[in-house]
């Protein structure tokens, strides 16, 4: 998959099987407004060969779940996953850190070392004009993101900074 087109797809089996909400959340939507899992399940017969992308690795009978994508697995937001909206906070809220409700939350792909899980997190973002760089906000401090993949330190949490010209596309077409 091409780097540009990565963020649409997914190849996440999910390994622990406590059914926790942190272990079924395994990415966010591709415009990051909402946590996601990965639509990817394992098939009572062979998939078509021509659809057989983890025949090596799953199996022939893994894919997605939707046969329009041609099995290819993508991530598929929660109903009850939207960042910017503060009811949803009692239902995907992982970690103290993540903030719900905030017109500016955006959901990010971060590493929460004392439950030793990565996980989609809803964390506020910014886009600064004046100085056209995105900034996350972790501990109260906002962080810039100078790269996509830059990784960000807070106390208990890392994010993985998303690629600028995605989030904050005002940035390089000004016009939109």
């Amino acid at each position: 998959v091409p780097p540009q087109n990565a963020p649409f797809f997914c190849n996440d089996i999910p390994t622990d099987h406590s059914r926790s909400i942190a272990s079924e959340i395994h990415g966010c939507t591709p415009d990051l407004t909402r946590k996601a899992a990965c639509q990817m399940g394992q098939y009572d017969l062979d998939l078509p060969s021509e659809y057989q992308y983890f025949y090596s690795t799953y199996g022939s009978d893994v894919g997605g779940e939707d046969p329009f994508m041609d099995f290819c697995p993508v991530y598929s937001g929660f109903d009850n996953g939207v960042c910017s909206d503060s009811d949803n906070e009692q239902y995907v809220k992982v970690s103290s850190i993540e903030r719900f409700g905030a017109k500016n939350s955006r959901c990010l792909l971060g590493n929460l070392p004392s439950l030793d899980i990565k996980t989609a997190l809803c964390l506020p973002i910014a886009c600064v004009i004046e100085d056209r760089t995105l900034r996350i906000k972790l501990d109260r401090t906002w962080h810039v993101c100078k790269e996509a993949g830059q990784e960000l330190e807070g106390r208990d949490v890392t994010v993985q900074c998303p690629e600028p010209r995605r989030i904050c596309p005002t940035f390089y077409c000004p016009y939109d």
